[in-house]
């Protein structure tokens, strides 16, 4: 495949939802995993994740995933 792909994931933990994000191009390749510490799964709020990442994910990506508006991004 030819071009490029912005790609990324939130760690989580209680105090710091940390953005890890990298561009891809021709001939990389990205894995994901993920892993449970335990059975008790705890509760993990996607909102707190999306909007709270330290960095911030770029506004123009949530508005795109999101297919909103940038002012209903930066009301949330």
């Amino acid at each position: 495949m030819e071009g490029t792909l912005h790609i990324g994931f939130i760690t989580y933990n209680q105090l710091n939802n940390t953005l890890f994000t990298k561009v891809l191009t021709k001939g990389d390749v990205f894995i994901g995993l993920a892993f449970l510490s335990s059975q008790n799964l705890g509760l993990i709020t996607i909102a707190n994740s999306v909007f709270g990442s330290k960095p911030p994910i770029n506004v123009d990506v949530l508005t795109k995933a999101f297919q909103v508006d940038n002012k209903l991004i930066n009301s949330l």
